[in-house]
């Protein structure tokens, strides 16, 4: 018995320690001489996750649950092999079955809440990690995944305390430091985020998250030069940082720097030229600046040199239909998704080409894979609209309901002013002081106009959370008047509680104007109307300005290019609809802007 415990023993130091070989060795000698010995199973089950061989680790740690003196141990581990096999619903079994057996066990909360988060479930994962920090208050690493969670769902003050007393526990943990950081420029506090990612890049300094986080915070700051040297040493650090790249050219783009547009991409492409992300997004950011002939030609190298990936016959299935030729672009983008058949993305797109084609059917094929793969996808649901208007299919009306789910209303006036007016008036001298933009968006659907960047309704400035205020009593008013539908796409989503997945400000100029769109990010949208020039008004048969739902963005001609329903602004009006309704707007003219402030929404 004392060699059976020398031998585990042995075998667990080995293990802690990294040295699978001899840990391995010690264990299977204990289960030559006993076989199923339960602590000799679980252990050689942790050496078999390590060297990820997952299906014999959990057959071991199964085996082991059966006889094990501490099986809290053994369910909070296989909990953990069920997120690298990618069962969370089975990891989320384990992970409660654990605390069952051990009610004080913060680890297991711990693992849990992490699990919850990764899938979304944010409310549960604040719950499991809120229990773990009381159960384990000195772990650093607890609060700040609670902090984590916790700005997951916008519940921003209560995630900046959590992030501190994880800094508390131990002042220089990077997490922690980054993510506060995050919380403070959500906040429109970059100074106090800078302060945080200069923390951080003393321990880490080769760490390009970091760099990148600073140089967002610096831009939002005005310095451009700073933001461009950290994106730049961003970049060094990780060559193929898409994220990076790409906004770094989105700033020289703005800022009218064409000469240094897309450098960035050819520098990294000749340093990792295997990289198809990066020959992807360096043709989708010349797409997007109209570079459409040297867009092809990069693809068409990737082609050559990397062969026919998904990747490249998606993106240059895009870029061709960009161009007008639908029918070549179902081709590249069809052979994407027989390449990868579960990608949503690969799928809506195939959809979109084969309606411009006129092919429902097919397009429906398409976009009943991408429902199962995502039913929350917006633009799919977009799509099917489409698909059922052009079959004559009554299922349109159901979905889209103009009447009902699109919905103009002016809102409140907030306390503290003396009339609307007065409000509406402060409101828009803070906002035009926010559009420093020198060029549109590279992006966006804003044509002519500039937009902010940021959350807007997340500024501390009392006029933007009056504003903000008055608008989130409007959502729930808007919220109540609908009926409940537990099949229908958006009215099944509705809860007590929602979020703001995205907030700006557009400010647009003579002939400025939305092109068709769909917002990919939100479940409910909707613009506030804080400027409306006198050209824009009720009786004008042109509708100049006016905002426009049921016509596409896909230039499908007239006869099939339809609007169901248009809305004239008027200051303070605040529209809502589904986010995945087709909607634009008019051009207008004269020496006047039009400034609204849209808004995405999430139910939680």
């Amino acid at each position: 018995m004392q060699k059976l415990q020398q031998a585990l023993n042995q075998g667990l130091q080995a293990l802690n320690s990294g040295n699978l070989e001899v840990a391995e060795q010690c264990f299977s000698w204990v289960l030559n001489h006993v076989p199923q010995e339960p602590n000799a199973l679980f252990l050689l089950g942790g050496v078999r996750q390590k060297q990820g061989q997952f299906a014999e680790a959990e057959q071991l740690m199964r085996e082991a649950l059966l006889k094990h003196p501490q099986q809290a141990d053994v369910l909070n581990s296989l909990g953990n092999l069920m997120g690298k096999l990618q069962r969370p619903e089975q990891g989320i079994d384990f992970y409660q079955q654990a605390i069952k057996k051990r009610s004080v066990f913060a680890t297991a909360y711990f693992n849990l809440g992490l699990l919850y988060k990764e899938q979304g479930q944010f409310k549960e994962a604040i719950k499991a990690l809120t229990t773990a920090s009381l159960q384990s208050p000195s772990s650093a690493k607890v609060w700040s995944a609670l902090g984590s969670a916790l700005k997951e769902l916008d519940q921003l003050d209560e995630a900046l305390v959590a992030f501190d007393y994880a800094l508390k526990v131990q002042p220089n943990y990077i997490n922690a430091l980054h993510n506060k950081g995050v919380v403070l420029r959500t906040l429109q506090r970059p100074d106090e985020a800078i302060d945080c990612y200069n923390k951080a890049l003393l321990q880490a300094e080769n760490v390009a998250e970091l760099h990148f986080s600073k140089a967002c915070a610096s831009y939002d700051l005005g310095d451009s030069q700073d933001a461009d040297l950290s994106l730049n040493r961003a970049i060094v650090l990780k060559p193929d940082y898409i994220l990076a790249h790409e906004t770094l050219n989105k700033m020289y783009w703005e800022h009218g720097e064409q000469d240094k547009f897309a450098q960035s991409f050819q520098k990294a492409i000749k340093q990792q030229p295997n990289s198809v992300d990066l020959r992807v997004a360096y043709a989708d950011q010349l797409k997007l600046a109209k570079r459409s002939e040297e867009a092809v030609s990069v693809l068409n190298t990737a082609l050559k040199d990397l062969g026919s990936l998904p990747q490249i016959n998606h993106s240059l299935g895009m870029l061709l239909g960009q161009t007008g030729n639908a029918k070549l672009a179902v081709e590249y983008v069809s052979n994407a998704v027989k390449q990868k058949p579960d990608n949503a993305r690969y799928r809506i797109d195939a959809a979109n080409f084969l309606i411009q084609q006129e092919q429902y059917a097919t397009a429906m094929t398409h976009l009943d894979v991408a429902q199962c793969l995502n039913p929350f996808e917006q633009e799919m649901w977009a799509l099917k609209g489409l698909c059922w208007r052009f079959t004559g299919d009554e299922r349109e009306a159901w979905l889209n309901n103009y009447e009902l789910l699109v919905q103009a209303k002016r809102l409140d006036t907030p306390k503290g002013y003396d009339n609307f007016e007065h409000f509406i008036h402060e409101l828009r001298t803070v906002l035009i002081g926010m559009h420093q933009k020198v060029r549109t968006p590279l992006d966006q659907s804003v044509r002519n106009g500039t937009q902010t960047p940021g959350r807007l309704i997340f500024q501390e400035l009392k006029v933007i959370q009056d504003y903000r205020n008055v608008l989130e009593s409007r959502i729930r008013e808007y919220l109540a008047s609908l009926p409940e539908d537990t099949t229908h796409p958006f009215l099944s989503r509705i809860t007590e509680d929602f979020r703001f997945s995205g907030s700006w400000s557009v400010r647009l100029k003579t002939e400025g104007f939305h092109v068709n769109h769909v917002h990919p990010e939100g479940w409910l949208s909707g613009p506030t109307y804080i400027e409306v020039p006198e050209s824009i008004r009720p009786d004008d048969p042109t509708k100049a300005g006016w905002v426009n739902f049921g016509a596409t963005g896909m230039n499908l001609g007239e006869k099939r290019e339809k609007t169901m329903l248009s809305v004239c602004p008027q200051e303070g009006l605040c529209v809502f609809f589904p986010s995945y309704i087709w909607h634009g707007t008019n051009p207008f003219h004269g020496d006047a802007y039009r400034m609204t402030t849209p808004c995405d929404i999430l139910s939680v």
